[in-house]
């Protein structure tokens, strides 16, 4: 990484972009980067104020074409290092969602439970991912396509979804890491029925991704479905990390309540988007008499 290779990019997040996707797999040291981007701030050549701004954004970018910023610790030096890898690459089981016997989940509420939690719905991705025939069928009447299954580490069993839960927080985790996963919601795909791995002992919103440094925009969603479609959506637009996706994990008719949990102050803008069926209606106009910073999207 050389100065006269830098003069050529308009940002440091250009830079970055460039420097991941011609060296697909090859790691850099965050001291290199960092240097980089001070050489950067210094001549205003930069769109983000904080270096780890500058990798969230290049990792969602790069996030929409099945790639992301994985990072690891050198084990003689403790030295951060930072590489663009893709999705179906082994390496990616460090990303997200991550493998807690490999980063540790020192911080996690419950080690042990994440543990068990892991053995449960990781075995069931495994045995998707090596289907063809059931990628295809989500893919073909859910939407939902390969690298979402991997990320989010998606189950299915003759028919049975299953959906590893993030209770809502605006916790800010690494771009590396997801947040802990807080129970495994299986869904029947034949009559949209659903269990969970144990029994749910409170009402807690739920969130398909973790927020951000970037997060400005919250979106209220009916499901999981609907949740996972925009969330891919906006990844491939380079969008994913202005937004936070949240959503009741049990019934539409919750989440008013369950709102009461949202940090309004950690977003600028609010949608909801439920759908504009009678059912929804109904819950929409609760919640928009209860958070009318709300806006109501209707998108069938």
């Amino acid at each position: 990484m050389t100065t006269q290779t830098m003069q050529n990019r308009q940002t440091f997040e250009d830079y970055l972009l460039d420097t991941f996707r011609q060296n697909e797999g090859k790691y850099f040291t965050k001291q290199e980067l960092l240097n980089s981007y001070e050489e950067h701030v210094e001549k205003q050549e930069f769109m983000y104020d904080s270096f780890e701004k500058s990798i969230i954004f290049v990792n969602n970018i790069l996030g929409g074409r099945a790639y992301y910023i994985n990072e690891k610790r050198t084990k003689d030096t403790d030295e951060i290092l930072y590489a663009n890898i893709p999705i179906d690459n082994p390496v990616s089981k460090s990303i997200i969602p991550v493998d807690i016997l490999s980063r540790g989940y020192q911080d996690a509420s419950d080690p042990s439970k994440q543990h068990e939690l892991y053995l449960a719905y990781n075995p069931l991705n495994k045995q998707l991912m090596k289907s063809s025939v059931q990628l295809k069928f989500l893919n073909e009447k859910y939407g939902i396509k390969k690298q979402t299954v991997m990320k989010m580490e998606l189950g299915l069993n003759e028919k049975i979804l299953s959906i590893p839960v993030f209770n809502y927080s605006t916790a800010q985790y690494p771009v590396y890491e997801a947040p802990e996963v807080m129970n495994i919601k299986y869904v029947n795909l034949d009559d949209n029925s659903s269990k969970y791995y144990e029994p749910q002992t409170t009402s807690q919103l739920a969130m398909i991704n973790s927020y951000s440094l970037l997060t400005s925009i919250i979106v209220v969603v009916k499901d999981y479905f609907q949740g996972l479609n925009l969330w891919q959506f906006l990844n491939k637009e380079g969008l994913g990390a202005f937004y936070h996706i949240v959503l009741s994990p049990d019934s539409l008719e919750l989440l008013p309540e369950q709102m009461s949990q949202i940090d309004l102050c950690k977003y600028k803008t609010f949608y909801l988007n439920i759908g504009g069926s009678e059912r929804a209606d109904r819950v929409s106009d609760e919640i928009l008499s209860r958070y009318p910073m709300f806006k109501r999207i209707i998108r069938e």
